[in-house]
């Protein structure tokens, strides 16, 4: 008996372009055996993703029968057995170590934080990466290598060390929490009503730069004129939930005004060219109260 059994599998897309519907795949069968390795190939949107898809329980709406080890795949949301799934593209995520973005897939699904150092380890292990378990700097040298293929005069390292330009500078900053998120209205609601921000949880304070050693690191694989992102104190403000209260809106931009005048001056002295300067507090300040 095949280990994967397809008879008659249709797949219709609904679209606005298509209103009565685009047939992507017509009556497939395919039978693969236990321990047979099968390749799909086609050229590009004949449907080899698509019969993926259906084989692996992410897409459910198509026709005909399917089975996997003798179990019929199910259109609902029990289906019978679990799948790996390799994407085309790299889903690693890159402000992660390696051993991180293990955890992550196990903490995704909801494995037991006691049992992640073991699971993991024996992946590493098996896969052949035990050594470098904590590597990251890989995410910024490819980056930066796409970069200068692609022609760009001045390079940046695409912040693969940090999760985003705001969270990458609150990640070093004392009494904030980016993990445990909250939800908060931004930006006047212009965009969504809620969006996930980081947590003021006590009295912030600058231990030194956060960004610095990215900088280093970043010289160190080009030649070329390189450039990093700060973000404004209003953008931290209204990035962050203050579940502290101690200060008002104007006072805690004018607490991150400091911090990032002082990354800002740290920062530029790894710079052969600078074009900005820090803020004048005494001028933030006003423009600040006049909002």
């Amino acid at each position: 008996m095949a280990g994967i059994a397809v008879q008659g599998l249709t797949k219709v897309y609904q679209s606005r372009s298509h209103p009565g519907g685009l047939l992507a795949i017509d009556g497939v069968d395919l039978a693969v055996a236990d321990h047979e390795f099968v390749c799909l190939l086609g050229p590009s949107g004949c449907g080899k993703s698509t019969i993926l898809n259906v084989l692996s329980g992410l897409d459910r709406k198509y026709g005909g029968a399917v089975s996997v080890a003798g179990r019929m795949t199910s259109r609902a949301n029990d289906h019978p057995y679990r799948v790996g799934y390799i994407f085309q593209e790299p889903r690693l995520l890159p402000w992660l170590s390696v051993r991180r973005n293990i955890e992550f897939a196990l903490e995704s699904d909801g494995i037991a934080r006691s049992a992640w150092r073991s699971r993991t380890d024996n992946w590493l292990k098996r896969v052949g990466l035990a050594d470098f378990a904590e590597a990251q700097a890989d995410a910024t040298r490819l980056n930066v290598e796409d970069q200068v293929a692609a022609g760009m005069d001045v390079v940046t390292d695409g912040e693969q060390s940090r999760r985003h330009y705001v969270w990458g500078f609150l990640d070093g900053i004392a009494a904030v929490d980016t993990t445990n998120l909250a939800m908060k209205p931004t930006r006047g609601q212009r965009f969504r009503a809620e969006a996930p921000v980081a947590r003021l949880i006590g009295e912030p304070s600058y231990p030194g730069s956060r960004l610095v050693p990215d900088l280093m690191a970043l010289r160190a694989l080009t030649d070329r004129p390189v450039k990093m992102t700060l973000p404004g104190p209003m953008t931290i403000v209204d990035s962050l939930l203050d579940t502290v209260g101690r200060h008002s809106i104007a006072d805690l931009a004018m607490l991150f005004a400091d911090m990032l005048n002082r990354e800002a001056k740290a920062l530029a002295a790894g710079f052969d060219h600078h074009v900005t300067k820090p803020a004048d507090p005494d001028r933030l300040y006003e423009l600040i109260a006049a909002q």
